[in-house]
């Protein structure tokens, strides 16, 4: 699956780096974790509108995944259970295995053109959570 990095950079600002040159407080992660998992849910949203769906299974799935280090925290938009052929809608397939018929099946893109779409959302709701720790230390 295709999958797309949210750099966040900022220069020329002496408090911003010695931040994060420190570890920071657990309080401060959670801040900064809860700022990437709204704008995972962004592209979670977009990516529902988009998928033409027989069940809703695909669309229940999508979830996100936060992982809290000392100094770094990433957040994942993924498939749970229900959204193993996410795949197979994404990018398409070829008769055999999930596809019983004999012909292959159009690509639906959905989770990279939602990337796509709320990427710049997302990105200032992180850059305004990282803003608003960094300004209260």
């Amino acid at each position: 699956m295709g999958y797309g990095i949210v750099d966040l950079s900022l220069t020329g600002m002496e408090e911003v780096q010695q931040f994060f040159d420190q570890p920071s407080t657990v309080a401060e992660r959670r801040e900064i974790a809860s700022a990437l998992e709204q704008g995972g849910g962004l592209v979670i949203d977009a990516a529902r509108r988009r998928i033409h769906s027989q069940t809703g299974d695909l669309a229940d799935s999508l979830q996100t995944s936060t992982t809290v280090g000392k100094y770094k925290t990433v957040t994942t938009v993924h498939h749970g259970a229900g959204g193993a052929h996410d795949h197979l809608v994404e990018y398409g397939h070829a008769p055999g295995g999930w596809n019983k018929g004999d012909k292959y099946v159009m690509p639906r893109p959905y989770l990279y053109p939602a990337f796509e779409e709320q990427k710049k959302a997302a990105y200032e709701k992180i850059k305004s959570a990282v803003a608003q720790v960094v300004k209260h230390r």
